[in-house]
């Protein structure tokens, strides 16, 4: 099973990254795909929007300390949920151990598609949450908001997806970004395009 692993990452929180891992899950297990969620964020807004409880025990902290102790939920013909976790921060850190758990779930359940809903926070370097996914994925997806703040962010983004390309993962492939929250009475969706690739920082894309 050639399980294809997607992180979907921001380093800001409110721009809709759990909306698109939603959505995206949706999408494919539509199309007869077989999709595992992975809550990776301490906020746990995808198992709340999964109507999953703040108390609930079977984590993804479970997974990637290797305790069997989580516990994959369906919530569709073809979609599957691992509960996100309060205290994932606390568990110890490990970059290969995400990867190689993923690819033993992906085997065992015959997952085409698994999408990580990162942490919203700036990717520094070190060990954190938000390096691990994409040392274990296959590819990454950024939403951004139409604004100008959400450009600058791009400065520091792309450099960081290279640098973990480069150091731990040479398979990791940038997909892209796309914008959000724009009023289509205001603007069009080919003034917004015209204006994100006419700036400098979008040029980096090349990179990836």
């Amino acid at each position: 099973m050639n399980t294809k692993v997607i992180s979907i990452i921001t380093e800001k929180g409110g721009v809709g990254k759990t909306t698109t891992t939603i959505h995206l899950g949706a999408a494919l297990a539509e199309n007869k795909k077989r999709v595992l969620l992975v809550d990776f964020d301490a906020q746990r807004n995808l198992s709340i929007g999964y109507k999953i409880p703040k108390d609930y025990s079977y984590t993804v902290k479970n997974l990637l300390e290797k305790t069997g102790e989580f516990r994959i939920t369906q919530k569709g013909e073809n979609l599957f949920i691992l509960a996100g976790d309060r205290n994932i921060e606390k568990s110890k850190r490990d970059r290969t151990v995400l990867r190689d758990m993923l690819n033993i779930l992906g085997e065992k359940l015959n997952f085409d598609y698994i999408i990580i809903d990162c942490p919203p926070r700036p990717l520094t370097g070190d060990l954190g949450l938000g390096e691990m996914a994409l040392a274990s994925s296959d590819y990454v997806l950024s939403p951004i908001e139409a604004e100008e703040y959400s450009i600058e962010g791009i400065k520091e983004l792309l450099p960081s997806l290279v640098n973990i390309k480069n150091k731990y993962n040479p398979k990791l492939e940038f997909l892209g970004f796309f914008s959000i929250k724009f009023l289509p009475i205001l603007v069009t969706l080919e003034n917004i395009e015209s204006w994100l690739f006419s700036r400098q920082e979008v040029s980096s894309l090349e990179l990836l």
